[in-house]
């Protein structure tokens, strides 16, 4: 049964269908493991983990030089322990001689497998990739596969981010695919690996919060679920939210006082990693879908993110990498008065940082110039992505 195992393990690495371009992660990666020996890729699933390890052990490693393992192929439940698993490993030498790299996928709720990890560091004969586990190595380095972002989709109105959405040939399929790759995510990664009883409670959680476009405590957030007839405890809602955020189905950001020069973390909106999951939940608006958009672009550049109020004005972001520091709002009314109101407001914030009104369409706006010699400039979403 062992050899089979590691058969099926190697069939699977070797038949793995790469759907997007990796750039410059195919080599970081490498990078890291040749200067840290043990590295984690985490992000949500279906965004092109396993294929990222594919294609590195293609280009830089011998993929018969790897040892890979995911937890998720032993259906029948084979490797109990770390006995187990060591006597498969040990098959693994016999058979196809001593790896220069381990990959271990999905070891997720497995009380013995840290112990395993640090025995085989401590060997310092191995390079270890973990896949998307919920080990906690503190010195660890940490790599993050983001969504396919507005650059490399090199469309200006792509709809589909999930990489195997993204290649379907049909809008009608990719709508039925795309829930289906939600479903998978939510039962496989949130369902299951924290033991969630109440699946209808939970989509309910995240429908709410894929209707929800403001700042709120998680307090305010449980009275507004039992406001909606969505019965919930705090501490229950405490569980849920921290899967969602751990599992990488959504994403923190804090609101940022400008006038006090602190982060209130009391206030919380939470995005979506995946900006077609979120509308697969509601017919969300445009402003609310080109925000969360956005966000995630900006946070695939390392930019770090708050929502802000600067006094009474309440803006989107403001973001921050090394001395660069932008203010930005989305304009989600398309009368020249309402752009006029949020570019002045702007202008009067006393900040070196630059300053950006989003609008949906600004070709018949003809005023712009005067704002702009206030350094406020009135842009287009995706004119605002290729600028920064």
């Amino acid at each position: 049964m062992y050899q089979d195992l590691i058969t099926k393990n190697r069939d699977y690495i070797r038949a793995i269908k790469v759907y997007r371009s990796y750039g410059d992660k195919i080599q970081n990666l490498a990078n890291w493991l040749n200067n840290s020996s043990i590295v984690t890729l985490t992000w949500l699933r279906h965004t092109g983990r396993t294929g990222l390890v594919r294609s590195m052990l293609e280009k830089t490693w011998k993929i018969d030089e790897c040892f890979y393992y995911n937890d998720e192929l032993d259906v029948l439940g084979w490797i109990k322990n770390k006995d187990d698993f060591i006597i498969l490993f040990d098959l693994y030498v016999r058979i196809y001689w001593v790896p220069k790299i381990i990959v271990l996928q999905n070891m997720n709720n497995i009380e013995w497998i840290k112990d395993l990890i640090m025995q085989l560091y401590k060997t310092k004969k191995y390079k270890i990739l973990l896949v998307w586990n919920n080990i906690q190595i503190q010195w660890v380095v940490n790599i993050e596969l983001f969504p396919l972002n507005i650059t490399e989709n090199k469309e200006k109105n792509i709809r589909w981010w999930l990489p195997t959405v993204r290649i379907a040939p049909e809008n009608e399929y990719k709508d039925i695919l795309l829930t289906s790759l939600r479903n998978d995510i939510l039962l496989t990664d949130i369902i299951e690996s924290y033991n969630i009883k109440n699946v209808s409670l939970y989509n309910n959680v995240i429908w709410f919060l894929s209707e929800n476009h403001d700042y709120k405590s998680v307090r305010e957030i449980h009275r507004n679920l039992w406001e909606n007839q969505i019965e919930i405890s705090h501490l229950t809602l405490i569980d849920y939210l921290s899967a969602a955020i751990n599992t990488r189905l959504l994403s923190k950001c804090y609101r940022y006082d400008m006038k006090a020069g602190k982060v209130i973390s009391s206030k919380i909106q939470y995005y979506f990693w995946d900006v077609w999951i979120r509308k697969s939940y509601t017919a969300s608006s445009n402003y609310n879908f080109n925000q969360n958009l956005l966000y995630l672009d900006l946070l695939s550049k390392w930019y770090i993110i708050h929502w802000w109020i600067n006094w009474k004005f309440i803006f989107d972001f403001y973001v921050q990498k090394w001395e660069s520091k932008i203010c930005l709002h989305f304009e989600s009314s398309s009368d020249k008065s309402e752009i006029r109101k949020t570019a002045r407001k702007l202008a009067k914030i006393d900040s070196p940082a630059l300053k950006y009104v989003i609008v949906e369409n600004k070709e018949k706006i003809q005023w712009m110039r005067k704002f702009e010699e206030q350094w406020v400039q009135i842009i287009e979403l995706y004119e605002f992505i290729q600028l920064i």
